[in-house]
């Protein structure tokens, strides 16, 4: 019993406190894309898209916990603002 209560502990951890609150806001109501999506507006493969985008600030990656001997996936969302930055510079 007491190992549930720190686990539930551990899983709701607040969010990380080098997210700036601007970031948050935005990145919850701007559209986000697939690499899929990108790779397709720019003739880019989705890996080269989750290559170039997977350290950026605000992309969102969406990912089941661990298991030990499965391998890992995870998908990432890109938030317009983060690309199309990208676009500009």
């Amino acid at each position: 019993m007491q190992q549930r209560a720190q686990a539930r502990e551990r899983n709701t951890s607040p969010r990380p406190q080098s997210m700036p609150d601007a970031v948050s806001a935005s990145a919850a109501t701007e559209r986000h894309f697939t690499p899929e999506e990108i790779a397709r507006m720019w003739a880019l493969s989705p890996s080269t898209i989750r290559r170039l985008f997977r350290d950026e600030l605000g992309v969102l990656v969406l990912q089941g916990p661990r298991r030990r001997g499965v391998r890992e996936y995870a998908a990432i969302r890109i938030p317009q603002s983060c690309w199309s930055g990208c676009i500009g510079s």
